[in-house]
């Protein structure tokens, strides 16, 4: 993950989906938590595909079957350079690893919920 400072209120950055399924409801909850703390716009940005990050059927629709793959973190406005570090920084964080919810999807193949605890 890294993060590319501009002039002018904006700001870009490389994120890449961590999740083993993609984005799911819980982490792409973070990323809209995190993106509202700022009044920039934000989006991701892959080719062609742009993805609001403070929608939550833009990111589970577009983002969430897509592990590993890479997006460019728009933002413009005058804390996109904030907001960039926050999202880069969030996608690089163990709250987005996803293992948790892995580790249910997981379970929930074998037939049921017996082994999850939480």
């Amino acid at each position: 993950m890294r993060e590319e400072l501009k002039s002018d209120n904006k700001a870009t950055g490389e994120v890449s989906i961590p999740c083993e399924h993609g984005l799911h409801l819980r982490p792409a909850t973070l990323v809209i938590q995190t993106a509202n703390r700022f009044h920039s716009e934000i989006e991701f940005v892959n080719g062609t595909l742009r993805v609001n990050a403070r929608s939550i059927l833009d990111l589970l629709i577009n983002m969430g079957p897509l592990r590993g793959e890479k997006f460019v973190v728009h933002a413009v406005g005058s804390d996109a350079a904030q907001a960039v570090k926050a999202i880069v920084d969030l996608f690089s964080s163990t709250e987005l690893t996803c293992e948790e919810i892995d580790g249910y999807r997981q379970t929930l193949s074998m037939g049921g919920m017996s082994g999850y605890s939480r």
